[in-house]
């Protein structure tokens, strides 16, 4: 897996962690998150775990994003 994950530019920050119930829990970092789709599809983890990819930004950038949104009321 550390081959195909260098090879999508995928960096683990956290786990993998696998569970008794055939879940994958990880962080990592990537450029977006089709490499990280590509590399849960090539690495073959989608066969045997429930793997949920959701993309997520850190807490500084989401208040950045926040600041700049004019209030809709």
């Amino acid at each position: 897996m550390t081959k195909t994950a260098e090879k999508h530019g995928v960096e683990y920050l956290a786990g993998p962690i696998i569970t008794t119930e055939h879940k994958s829990y990880a962080i990592v970092k990537a450029k977006n998150v089709e490499a990280v789709r590509n590399f849960v599809i090539e690495s073959g983890l989608i066969q045997w775990n429930s793997v949920d990819v959701v993309h997520g930004v850190s807490m500084e950038q989401a208040l950045e994003e926040i600041d700049k949104l004019k209030p809709i009321y």
